[in-house]
This record gives C-alpha cells, sequence and structure tokens, in this order.
C-alpha cells in the first residue's frame, strides 16, 4: 500500500505538471511572452555576431595598415632642388639631405646618384652609417651601399633613384622624378 501511495503521488504530480504546460501551451499570453523570449534571444544572439563581425574587421584593417605603411610626405613646393656645388661632395661620399628625402651619392668615379631615405623593405627612413660609407634600415637591419644595391636582407629591392643634373657647376635633383629599381638582393 505504501508503494501504491508513492506512486499516485508521483502519477499526481506528473499529471499536474503536465496540464500547467497543456494549459501554458493554450494560454495566448504565455505564447506571446515566450515569442518575446525568443526574438530577444535572438536579437541578442545576432548582435553579438554583428559585433565580432566589426571588431575582426578593425583588427583587420589595424594589421594590414601596420604592414603596409602608406604614410603621405608633404612634397617640397619646389621639385628641383640645388644641393650645391659639385666641389662640395668629396668622391666616394653619400650627404645627407633630409628635408629634401634623399641621399646624394658622389661615387669614386665622380658620378652623381640621388638615392631615396626610405628603405624597400618597409619604408623606414635609413640611417647614413658614415664610417662605412653605408645606408642602414634602423628597423629591421637592411643595409644598402653607395649605390643604393641591397647588400642584406630583409629589403629585397634596390633603393629607388632621383633624376640628378648639373648646371653651372651646380647639383641638381629633382625630387618629383623617382626611378624605381627592381633589381635587388634576389636577383643577385
Amino acid at each position: 500500500m505504501f508503494n501504491h501511495n508513492l506512486h499516485r503521488a508521483h502519477t499526481d504530480r506528473y499529471l499536474s505538471a503536465r496540464r500547467r504546460n497543456e494549459a501554458n501551451f493554450l494560454n495566448p499570453s504565455v505564447l506571446s511572452n515566450q515569442k518575446k523570449n525568443t526574438s530577444r534571444r535572438g536579437f541578442l544572439k545576432k548582435l553579438w555576431i554583428a559585433l565580432g563581425i566589426v571588431a575582426g574587421l578593425e583588427i583587420t584593417y589595424l594589421i594590414f595598415s601596420f604592414l603596409n605603411p602608406k604614410k603621405k610626405l608633404e612634397k617640397p613646393a619646389a621639385s628641383i632642388f640645388e644641393a650645391g656645388p659639385v666641389e662640395n661632395f668629396p668622391k666616394g661620399s653619400i650627404s645627407s639631405f633630409r628635408s629634401r628625402s634623399f641621399f646624394l651619392s658622389r661615387q669614386k668615379s665622380g658620378e652623381f646618384m640621388a638615392l631615396s631615405f626610405k628603405c624597400t623593405h618597409l619604408g623606414c627612413v635609413l640611417e647614413l652609417d658614415e664610417e662605412r660609407n653605408l645606408l642602414v634600415c634602423p628597423c629591421h637591419s637592411s643595409m644598402f651601399n653607395a649605390r643604393g644595391d641591397v647588400l642584406r636582407a630583409p629589403a629585397t629591392r634596390d633603393l629607388d633613384r632621383l633624376e640628378v643634373s648639373i648646371e653651372n657647376g651646380i647639383v641638381m635633383v629633382n625630387t618629383s622624378k623617382i626611378t624605381n629599381r627592381k633589381r635587388g638582393l634576389a636577383q643577385a
């Protein structure tokens, strides 16, 4: 008899819970609350997905802008720059013209070359190593000789050159005419 009463109590609880669920199922106010909960849950899920996509796009943009810097430099007012008299530049020397963004290299043969001051790896500003007469990148240690040729990676392309002319004994550099050089460490 004890088991029978226990079974009956369990059955009554089960049936009353089932009746409540059936009553809730048929009650329109309960149904509308369930729809609101479902739509709120769905809305929050979609909101988190959208926020995740926006955050992912922002991170991607930051990574690409770091890896591919495109810093706009102000162009000088005049594109032809007077570097100075030929005799001011000894053979085998490199002179820095930071305000005009180039190095002026006079070869041992007497030929002049104007070299871009930007490393061809990631665009860092090169530094002049006067003792060794080399151009060195402070960011990743790329190295270039007095002709702008790559001596040490990670840069694989030679330095860009600017047009140089000599007029009445004065070295003139056209800062608007830049020649991109393709040859470099990979082809050497």
